[in-house]
């Protein structure tokens, strides 16, 4: 193109109305606008200036935040293994309605060492650190919070952290079998009350596995299995009210009352699965705490590798083969994302099969974890804006 062209069309632009940029009110910006992207540009956008951090880091703009994405079409699967230099979580994005592969869309470092993963919520790992400490943290902002652990509770056989909504209190729960076999001691640490609590009359369980609580709508669930006959083992789910600190015991559904189980969480719902001889077979609580409301989502046959023979000790076969098995999440009701082993595969309940592998345990890692995660703003409970620095 001729100068003389350029020239010209140069004026032509010139000469075209100029119309000014509008201007955005800042309500509109915070309210509606910064509130539907994800936790990592905000943290970014905190840099623009005092008024947008103020604004981004408040607990009013957080919880905004936190409101918003709780139904999000895309959700994150986090595998996490602890290493000498602390956490390392790879995330996958999963669309619940599509039928595809989950993509590795990022990885976080939680700069601790881990020594018992306890539970997430909101954004928020929690695990038992090193030199006595409870450690919660957010991995993406990178913020943690420590307290002193237990005293005088070395070995504790159930674990839990979760959410009281009533009170509004971060909580974590340790329970601990008594002498009398069926029998737990509970031991509660309030975050907002700053303090460890011991909680009279305790609770009622069976063998607990695994041990880590599954948080539904500021209850702790773990599944407990008890003898009630020679070689006949009832499964329960003992569910930890965070608000009111006491337990109930839930039923699962009827085809389902033997067998080993394991808990998740969904989108808000309870999910389990249920390990038989011969199948695994995948249950959702459409209304939690309702026991009538267990609903059947689908079933897996031969994922489990068969006995070499029928004996009496079947049982303790498939509670070990259990052990390293776990449901993580259900994709439009069809696909399993499982995880057996070491490893983080999809299944399809029509042939048993794995469709894909996601992950799997590095070398040099230890304690491979998988936990349905999101990240966010949210600070660890009770930090101190000197903390926050």
């Amino acid at each position: 193109m001729s100068m003389l062209s350029l020239a010209s069309n140069h004026r032509k632009v010139s000469n075209l109305p100029q119309s000014p940029l509008p201007h955005l009110p800042q309500d509109l910006i915070f309210s509606d606008i910064l509130t539907r992207l994800p936790a990592k540009p905000l943290l970014r956008f905190q840099c623009v200036s005092k008024a947008w951090l103020a604004v981004i880091s408040s607990p009013e703009f957080v919880k905004s935040h936190l409101d918003f994405h709780k139904n999000d079409e895309e959700d994150k699967v986090a595998t996490f293994a602890a290493t000498n230099d602390g956490l390392h979580l790879s995330l996958f994005s999963i669309l619940a309605e599509e039928d595809q592969c989950p993509t590795n869309c990022s990885s976080l470092k939680v700069p601790e060492v881990a020594i018992r993963y306890l539970g997430t919520h909101n954004g928020l790992l929690c695990f038992r650190g090193m030199d006595q400490k409870v450690v919660v943290c957010n991995p993406c902002t990178r913020k943690i919070k420590k307290i002193d652990d237990a005293p005088g509770w070395p070995s504790v056989g159930m674990y839990g952290f979760g959410y009281g909504q009533q009170n509004c209190d971060y909580k974590v729960v340790y329970a601990c079998r008594t002498q009398t076999f069926n029998d737990y001691d509970v031991l509660v640490y309030s975050f907002r009350s700053g303090s460890w609590e011991n909680i009279p009359n305790g609770l009622r369980a069976g063998i607990v596995y695994p041990n880590i609580g599954v948080h539904i709508n500021g209850m702790l669930n773990w599944s407990s299995s008890t003898m009630v006959a020679r070689d006949n083992w009832e499964s329960k789910i003992v569910s930890f009210n965070l608000t009111t600190n006491s337990a109930v015991i839930l039923s699962g559904p009827k085809p389902e009352r033997s067998g080993n189980i394991s808990l998740c969480e969904s989108r808000g719902f309870l999910l389990a699965s249920w390990f038989q001889r011969d199948k695994v077979s995948v249950w959702k609580m459409r209304e939690f705490g309702v026991e009538n409301s267990w609903t059947k989502l689908a079933c897996i046959q031969q994922l489990l590798p068969k006995p070499p023979r029928k004996t009496s000790t079947l049982t303790p076969i498939v509670v070990v083969i259990c052990n390293r098995v776990s449901l993580m999440y259900v994709m439009n009701n069809t696909n399993l994302v499982m995880k057996v082993g070491e490893h983080l595969r999809v299944y399809t309940p029509e042939d048993g099969k794995s469709k894909w592998k996601i992950e799997e345990c590095r070398p040099g890692n230890r304690g491979f974890k998988a936990i349905l995660f999101r990240e966010t703003l949210a600070p660890p409970p009770c930090l101190s804006d000197e903390e926050q620095q």
